[in-house]
């Protein structure tokens, strides 16, 4: 399996009206994505809309995803588990999973955070089953104080080492932090999470993988950008790419994920692009039909900006 690089492209779950899952309407996304270049897809556990699936529907998906994506050339899957799955359970999705094909499982902790070593426990014991495993990082409540804390630094450089661990999902949003853990050299690649102005002042500390936002609808501007990311040396790639963040993805976070956040957005820009259904379940809320009508208004407008870009 190929080293995780470059843009990794979140794939979202369609629902029937009936608000079951559909998966044809999945597959068809997630093929849309490897048909337009996708070499890294990653059903993960908050875009996958984990919280309002039950455990055998995220079993099925991810099984079903699996099966379709893991005997490709070049094309790669990351599967999160549960958020609620204890560390055996963890292990025996695993293996289950195992029988399906090739892929990385993704495991983010659920439980509160009392110790470093209850982490590298966790990774340490998935990492003996041999598999690639993605670790998701992100802040997690202190199980004593109940504050929200970030995983201490040390303790994730040591999981990054473990020789299966073959990416982070690095989540906290925060440019010290991440300029932190890229000085130290950790052992497997960070895929970021944000907006792309939070990547663009990680770029001369390291960053060469992050997930995808605004190209969910548009494959083309994250391979765009990774170009920029890639020839940042250049001083018209560095001016470019400031251009790209001021002009593309600035107002896609400025006006529709500061009015409605991030994962309404997601579920009703695919729709408007006619890539998935609007369908959301419970207690995850879809736009009103004014607001569905703001985000018609803002897309009918930047998409013509895109265009100018891909």
């Amino acid at each position: 399996m190929e080293p995780i690089y470059g843009p990794v492209f979140t794939i979202y779950p369609s629902f029937n009206h009936d608000f079951t899952v559909d998966l044809r309407g999945t597959i068809r996304y997630a093929t849309y994505l490897i048909e337009a270049g996708a070499r890294w897809l990653y059903l993960m556990p908050y875009n996958g809309r984990y919280n309002q699936l039950s455990d055998s529907e995220i079993e099925s998906l991810g099984g079903a995803l699996i099966r379709l994506i893991g005997p490709l050339h070049a094309t790669n899957i990351i599967v999160a588990v549960p958020i609620n799955y204890s560390t055996q359970a963890t292990y025996a999705l695993m293996n289950r999973w195992s029988e399906l094909g090739e892929f990385c499982v993704s495991s983010l902790v659920g439980e509160r955070l009392y110790s470093s070593q209850q982490l590298v426990d966790h990774y340490s014991y998935l990492n003996e089953f041999g598999m690639p495993i993605v670790a998701h990082e992100m802040p997690m409540i202190a199980g004593i104080s109940g504050e929200l804390v970030s995983w201490p630094s040390e303790c994730l450089i040591e999981i990054s080492e473990l020789p299966n661990i073959v990416g982070i999902k690095e989540d906290s949003k925060s440019v010290q932090y991440a300029t932190d853990i890229l000085d130290r050299k950790p052992g497997a690649p960070l895929i970021f999470a944000g907006r792309k102005s939070f990547f663009g002042e990680l770029v001369t500390a390291g960053l060469n993988c992050y997930l995808n936002g605004i190209s969910m609808v548009e494959p083309r501007l994250a391979f765009k950008f990774f170009h920029l990311i890639e020839n940042y040396d250049n001083e018209g790639c560095r001016t470019e790419m400031q251009r790209f963040i001021r002009e593309v993805d600035d107002p896609f976070w400025d006006d529709l994920v500061t009015s409605f956040g991030w994962h309404r957005v997601n579920r009703a820009s695919l729709f408007y692009f006619n890539l998935l259904d609007k369908t959301e379940r419970s207690p995850m809320p879809q736009l009103t039909a004014k607001e569905y009508q703001h985000l018609s208004n803002f897309w009918d407008r930047h998409k013509e900006v895109i265009n100018g870009w891909i």
